[in-house]
């Protein structure tokens, strides 16, 4: 199946691809093959299976590489401290 929004609150199984954006409630659970354009998934919902994001051209979004320079940076990163030890 293939929609531009796609917004769950129960159970979904198969094939889907949200080309805009999917939407996953609390009580949605997906599992299967899924790609979507962007990604809002609420707490407590579910989604087991393949899940990848679409690029530009709405195919899946090339694999990462792994290692340091594939995390994500930290949501909150402590300011650096001067030394002020003489």
């Amino acid at each position: 199946m293939s929609i531009d929004v796609a917004e769950i609150y129960g159970d979904f199984s198969g094939e889907l691809t949200a080309r805009a954006k999917l939407i996953v409630h609390s009580t949605g659970r997906v599992a299967g093959t899924i790609r979507y354009g962007k990604l809002i998934v609420a707490e407590g919902a579910s989604s087991p299976g393949d899940v990848q994001r679409l690029d530009a051209n709405n195919e899946p979004a090339p694999a990462r590489k792994s290692g340091a320079a594939s995390e994500p940076p930290p949501l909150f990163r402590r300011p650096e401290r001067a030394d002020n030890r003489g």
